[in-house]
């Protein structure tokens, strides 16, 4: 007997309680040849199982539409296994109560309504479901408490700081473009500038674990606020593309250097923190899938316990998208779709989502973000589009290679169109970085402090990994007291 067990499509959210996805137990799709005939061996019966399935198969995307699909149509469920299904569901739904201790309902109406659309749940799948089992109020509270009181001993262990990570419930419906996670980006109230550091986590591959966990651990003993890890999939010798930070639009790194991916890093340092947060600088969304990096997301921010900061940006180097077979064209309008599915994946137990350029189905993805309603999204680019993106859906900017007064021109722009969407310049928090350029004194700082920047993140670890601690311990020593010493900027006094 064969049996695959595979996890289905999603029930409608108004089935379940919407606030309360653990409560349930989850559908499945089972698939069970049965024996085969008495008459027939092993590659007989799989002859005849296959001539009753038929091969047709259809292709991923062909769903009748020109959009984008996440998924294969699958082969059609037999009669049979309609039925099949019916008797099955009685049967396990009756173990499973005898196990639970009380009685439990099977809506055998759902299961075949299921089957009777098997184009989207599967090939020669039977459907079954047993109705949520509530526990009593009492046993409920005493699970909730055990369940408390174990979390609550793993952090004393690690020292978890929760102070900076607001919790605002979610509605189960994606926030609107606007929304805020956190009211501001990663702890925008503070009265104090903030330091980050930028890591590219390039170069000798031998060296990379110990300087991603040396600049962590030290970045967080010395007191920054964030840490920063850049994104490209693949570099190349010589690009027709030109890097925007750049005066002759050449990358600084050699293609042979290579990055850690972000959120593999973000994982890495967070296992080894418990207060910094952790930041994609940036994350290149639209050359991606979008419920992977959804999905990855989310996981970093529960890893981290609530620390992400999800930097996006819609990327510079063509080559790249086309080595990786997506368009470069369009990039920034697949960007807006991307994370407004990503909002709803991030916010709502059952997800969806309905785009021109994009189809998400009814599905479920969890764990969900610890920041509610997601983690901060912080656009980066310096055009007026980048900002205009800010604006619309944005927590944070994040410019990069701006001195001072460069940065001013920009925040200027950028709260003249959070004004004309009657948006608070508060609510976005503004991160700059020099990259190369000399702005690394105390006296730069309070002249980013002064042009409304609410954080300064440095470039670190280019000179080699063994001096990444020094070069860490020597910023934080010029420029931490100077950043204690300042209070909020304009865009914050009134």
């Amino acid at each position: 007997m064969i049996a695959y067990h595979l996890v289905a499509h999603a029930e409608e959210p108004e089935q379940h309680g919407r606030h309360d996805p653990g409560s349930i137990l989850p559908r499945r799709a089972v698939v069970d040849d049965g024996p085969p005939g008495l008459a027939e061996d092993g590659d007989q019966a799989r002859d005849r199982h296959l001539r009753d399935l038929g091969q047709e198969e259809v292709a991923v995307g062909e769903r009748g539409d020109r959009r984008p699909a996440l998924g294969p149509r699958l082969l059609a469920v037999e009669e049979r296994q309609v039925v099949e299904a019916d008797r099955l569901a009685g049967e396990r739904a009756a173990a499973l109560a005898a196990q639970l201790g009380r009685g439990a309902e099977v809506d055998d109406r759902r299961d075949a309504e299921l089957v009777a659309h098997a184009r989207d749940v599967g090939r020669c799948e039977v459907m079954e479901r047993v109705a949520a089992v509530d526990l009593l109020p009492a046993d409920r509270a005493s699970v909730r408490g055990g369940v408390a009181a174990q979390v609550a001993e793993v952090e004393a262990a690690l020292q978890v700081d929760h102070a900076p990570h607001c919790r605002i419930e979610h509605t189960g419906r994606a926030p609107p473009p606007h929304a805020l996670a956190c009211g501001t980006a990663s702890g925008a109230g503070s009265a104090t500038m903030k330091l980050g550091l930028f890591l590219p986590l390039a170069g000798d591959p031998t060296r990379l674990r110990d300087m991603v966990a040396t600049a962590a651990t030290v970045a967080e003993r010395t007191g920054f606020h964030s840490l920063w890890f850049a994104e490209h999939v693949a570099l190349f010798d010589t690009p027709a593309s030109r890097y925007p930070y750049s005066a002759d639009g050449s990358f600084p790194l050699t293609g042979e250097v290579g990055f850690v991916e972000p959120f593999v890093a973000i994982a890495f340092a967070a296992a080894l923190t418990t207060r910094i947060r952790l930041g994609t600088g940036i994350c290149l969304v639209p050359q991606r899938s979008p419920l992977y990096t959804a999905k990855q997301v989310a996981d970093c921010d529960v890893l981290s316990g609530g620390r992400l900061d999800f930097g996006v940006g819609i990327g510079w180097l063509r080559e790249e998208f086309e080595a990786l077979g997506v368009p470069f064209d369009g990039r920034a309008a697949r960007c807006r779709e991307y994370l407004a599915a990503m909002r709803a994946l991030w916010t709502e137990p059952v997800s969806r989502y309905e785009g021109k350029l994009l189809r998400v189905p009814a599905l479920r993805m969890f764990p969900k973000p610890i920041q509610k309603p997601h983690p901060p999204i912080v656009f980066g680019g310096e055009s007026d589009a980048a900002l205009r993106r800010v604006a619309d859906l944005g927590q944070g900017w994040y410019g990069f290679n701006l001195l001072p007064d460069e940065a001013a021109a920009r925040i200027a722009a950028l709260d003249a169109l959070l004004a004309r969407r009657r948006r608070k310049p508060e609510s976005v928090e503004v991160s700059v970085s020099p990259y190369f350029k000399p702005a690394r004194d105390a006296a730069a700082l309070g002249a980013y402090a002064e042009a409304g920047v609410d954080q300064v993140i440095y470039l670190v670890g280019l000179r080699s990994a063994e001096t990444i601690r020094e070069e860490i311990e020597a910023l934080a020593a010029e420029l931490m007291p100077a950043a204690q010493r300042l209070g909020p900027g304009p865009r914050r006094r009134g």
